[in-house]
């Protein structure tokens, strides 16, 4: 069996190409994950871009999902929760933005994520003049010492 995924963004004006989406596996669901590499993703003068994140539940039961954003040295620069229902995905749109910090220098940004069960989180940085995606895909979260 061959299986795929695609996101594209709906731009009539500049249209662009999206981005693909790697198929998993059941057991390659998590309980956390660390996405890096969010360097430039702002949307403000000097820089027209996004970052989306969200998450897959396959559990036939609620699951809470707390995304954490770090600036590259480190400091918080917000956090977001919700609750995945059975079987439900969800997209937030914009992170920057929904957690207030809009406009911050994001060299060297992360998202880290954690649920108590294990589910598909992702990270989609898209760039807002051609409405391509770039996934990123979730790393393990270091352990601090």
């Amino acid at each position: 069996m061959l299986v795929s995924s695609r996101v594209v963004t709906v731009n009539p004006e500049s249209p662009g190409n999206g981005t693909g989406i790697p198929a998993m596996r059941r057991d390659e669901a998590r309980t956390s994950a660390l996405f890096p590499g969010l360097s430039g993703a702002r949307d403000d003068a000097s820089g027209p871009f996004r970052v989306n994140a969200g998450a897959f539940n396959p559990h036939a039961a609620p699951v809470e999902a707390v995304f954490w954003l770090y600036d590259g040295d480190g400091t918080e620069l917000g956090t977001f929760t919700r609750t995945l229902e059975p079987g439900a995905w969800l997209q937030v749109n914009d992170v920057y933005r929904e957690v207030g910090a809009e406009g911050f220098a994001t060299e060297g940004a992360s998202l880290t994520f954690f649920a108590r069960l294990p589910v598909f989180p992702f990270v989609i940085a898209v760039d807002n003049r051609s409405g391509d995606g770039t996934f990123i895909a979730a790393r393990d979260v270091p352990l601090l010492p």
